[in-house]
């Protein structure tokens, strides 16, 4: 927001954020600068950017800037939301907070407190206003000025108590950790945790909480308070009122926070606060009092802003980390909201059936996670049969009725298909160990009927895109955890549906354009069914299946490299040189061709005339043309499939044939052209194994090279190069000693002739 405003700013802004990361390399590589010779200087950073987003007294951002030129519906026009926009920024500014813990926490907790009072207030008297009917359409800009503090605090809060860690375990920063451990001398448990399950109260009333509550909990109640101060808003019907872009923020907030706070690992943790055990760890009544809460600001939301996507996505987020580790599972059922929540779900009523497509499928997968969390097996049953029984027979009432092929086209049966089809999404999405043979047993009968949905609304942009992701995600998520017999079941529907999919498909014509995303978005489909493929050929990289079940079919089984094959039929036509400008479409295709070469290059020897050209024709540009990662997947594809030609002595076949080129052209892409010297291994063990397949024109591709030399020195000098990097001695078979003392000699090979080559 803050760059829609100033855009005559923005190059300040660029200024700033080198100026941040000048800081962030001292802080990672002070090993000659003492820590406490940089926090006073952190501070005042720290300072700065915190007076800067709030209005006075403590701040300098003025009502004539940037708080008040904004409304919350002028928010939702900017494109990127400004955690997102100021990211590294925000980053930035939370590692040098965490640097001087004992300042930044209770600074943001005196701001952030101070704010929820005054919003509290602001609240109350426009509830009496509304009480004594006056109209609430008055000047709110003081409300905006208070939102906007809010929000801000909260951002950089967030970034100051947690670390972004995608695809690692979240965890407690270990400054945070320390600080909390440092002050715990003054701090009192019990009146921590009053402080915690007191929303409803100002700090100031708690006698004690002003000198002895841990610092890191106050400031995750005062998030709570504002949330209690929202919901509280919601019930007095001041909704109109109310930020959402605030109630989107809080839940981002709560959402990063409880992945690394609620319900902590001890054994990830040299030494653990007291206090943050008390009041998240497993053993204690806190973790089931915060975990009650945040599901009731969930569902309270759920219901008041169904019209707002953002607030939805956030709260759902939240629901979704609650339930994702089984630990944290059992304590959120036994929240009554838990049930209710599902009850409602089943019966599809306001506002459930209203929600957004993210929004039904993160419920869905919500709701499955919460399943593992149920112990007793009574209850347990009832849950599924509540959850999935449900969705069950809205499917096949809607997909399986008589009269389904008159009426499919009508809106509200599409409609309906639709959110059915996000429903099933969510139930895949929520697939885990633990449930995967009940989600299975669930999913296989509607993914047989998904097959001919898709015949049916093969011309519905709408539609095709959801069955094939559909089945992508459940191939995803369950397929290395499926024994023979039921992979065998998923390979044969992946089949029926690319043959649907095909079916409609072949002899599609790419029509040729500039570049452009939404141009992209037309090509989705395509896209979705390489990394439907893709998904498949990974069970012969990752196997987790069960290896003993009896299988023994007549006339054998489909396998996953048989389906990959099928719809490569469908996709390598299609990938042209228009198509292949496409980023993600390009990156995916070869992804796809270098794994399924990978696993089962005989596949290729049998491919027809025409679809092997295409596919020769697709790597030879996608060496040049398409970037490195492109050239590296290329380089991939050709190692694989000659060393399956040489392994099976398969020189003087058609596939032999449409390889052979590929060593002339890759030794003229590392040799003369320009050439990123980072793909040098890949290149010249993929040129060994071409050279080994091609041996025949690798000596007279070289002759031609130096029959081309005028000058006798040079000629001499690469006479000799090429005699070190295949001597006599050299085996000249594709296995990995010969690959790796041919890519050390090439090494100096390049450094011996290149020079003079490009030269030339």
């Amino acid at each position: 927001m803050e760059e829609a405003l100033h855009k005559d700013d923005t190059v300040y802004m660029e200024a700033y954020e080198f100026m941040l990361e000048s800081w962030m390399e001292l802080v990672n590589k002070m090993k000659d600068i003492s820590v406490d010779s940089l926090k006073p200087k952190a501070i005042e950073v720290f300072n700065t950017y915190i007076q800067c987003h709030i209005s006075g007294p403590e701040g300098t951002r003025t009502q004539d800037g940037m708080d008040a030129a904004l409304e919350d519906s002028d928010v939702d026009e900017i494109e990127e939301d400004d955690r997102e926009r100021f990211g590294d920024v925000l980053c930035c500014i939370g590692t040098l907070a965490r640097m001087v813990p004992y300042h930044s926490i209770p600074l943001l907790s005196k701001i952030l407190e101070d704010r929820i009072s005054r919003l509290h207030g602001q609240l109350q008297r426009l509830q009496q206003f509304a009480a004594e009917g006056h109209d609430l359409s008055m000047d709110t800009s003081y409300l905006t000025v208070l939102y906007e503090d809010l929000h801000w605090i909260i951002l950089v809060a967030t970034n100051v108590l947690t670390i972004e860690s995608e695809g690692e375990t979240p965890m407690i920063p270990p400054d945070i950790m320390e600080y909390t451990i440092s002050s715990s001398k003054d701090v009192n448990i019990d009146t921590t945790l009053k402080v915690l399950s007191s929303p409803n109260e100002k700090i100031d009333s708690i006698p004690g909480a002003e000198q002895h509550t841990d610092g890191v909990v106050r400031l995750v109640s005062g998030v709570f308070r504002l949330c209690e101060v929202e919901r509280r808003a919601v019930d007095a019907k001041l909704t109109g009122c109310i930020s959402p872009q605030l109630i989107s923020t809080t839940m981002w907030f709560l959402h990063r926070w409880s992945r690394s706070y609620l319900l902590p690992d001890e054994n990830y943790y040299a030494q653990v606060s007291q206090a943050l055990l008390s009041s998240f760890g497993r053993d204690a009544d806190g973790a089931q009092w915060v975990i009650s809460f945040l599901f009731n600001c969930i569902m309270c939301n759920i219901n008041a802003w169904i019209s707002e996507d953002n607030v939805l996505k956030d709260s759902l987020d939240l629901l979704v980390s609650l339930v994702e580790n089984k630990s944290k599972a059992e304590y959120v059922t036994k929240c009554e909201h838990l049930w209710t929540l599902a009850k409602e779900e089943a019966n599809h009523q306001p506002p459930y059936n209203c929600l957004p497509s993210h929004g039904r499928r993160c419920l869905l997968r919500a709701l499955v996670l919460a399943g593992s969390g149920v112990k007793d097996e009574t209850w347990k049953e009832q849950y599924w049969n509540c959850i999935l029984g449900s969705l069950h027979d809205r499917f096949y009432k809607t997909v399986c009725q008589e009269n389904f092929l008159k009426v499919y086209s009508s809106g509200g049966v599409k409609t309906q298909v639709i959110d059915l089809l996000e429903s099933v999404r969510g139930v895949a999405l929520g697939t885990r160990v633990d449930n995967l043979n009940r989600l299975f047993d669930f999913l296989h009968p509607l993914l047989e009927e998904c097959v001919k949905i898709l015949d049916v609304y093969h011309n519905y942009e709408d539609v095709v895109p959801l069955v094939l992701e559909l089945y992508s995600e459940v191939i995803q998520k369950q397929l290395c955890f499926l024994g023979e017999a039921k992979s065998r079941k998923l390979y044969e529907l992946s089949l029926s549906v690319i043959e649907t999919y095909s079916k409609h498909n072949k002899g599609k014509h790419v029509m040729s354009h500039r570049y452009d995303e939404d141009q992209e978005d037309k090509y989705n489909d395509i896209l979705i069914v390489m990394e439907l493929l893709t998904n498949l050929l990974s069970k012969d990289f990752i196997d987790f299946g069960e290896d003993n079940e009896n299988i023994n079919p007549e006339g054998g089984h489909v396998k996953a490299a048989d389906v990959a094959l099928y719809g490569l039929h469908t996709i390598i036509p299609l990938m042209n040189a228009d198509l292949l400008k496409f980023p993600n479409l390009c990156t995916q295709y070869f992804r796809l061709v270098s794994l399924l070469a990978e696993s089962d290059a005989e596949k290729f020897v049998h491919l027809p005339d025409d679809l092997l050209k295409s596919l020769t024709s697709s790597v030879e540009l996608g060496l040049s043309s398409y970037g490195s990662d492109t050239t590296s997947l290329c380089l991939e594809i050709l190692s694989s499939l000659t060393i399956h030609i040489c392994q099976n002595n398969l020189q003087g076949s058609k596939i032999h044939q449409s390889i052979c080129p590929f060593m002339k052209f890759v030794f003229n892409m590392l040799l003369i052209e320009t050439f990123n010297m980072e793909l040098l291994d890949s290149a010249s063990s993929c040129l060994f194994c071409l050279v080994c397949c091609n041996q025949n024109e690798y000596r007279e591709y070289v002759n031609h090279l130096l029959d081309g030399q005028t000058e006798p020195a040079y000629k001499q000098r690469m006479l000799e190069a090429f005699n070190k990097l295949t001597p006599p001695t050299l085996n000249m078979t594709v296995n990995r000693e010969s690959r790796i003392k041919f890519m050390e000699s090439f090494n100096e090979f390049m450094i011996n002739v290149r020079g003079f080559l490009c030269v030339k």
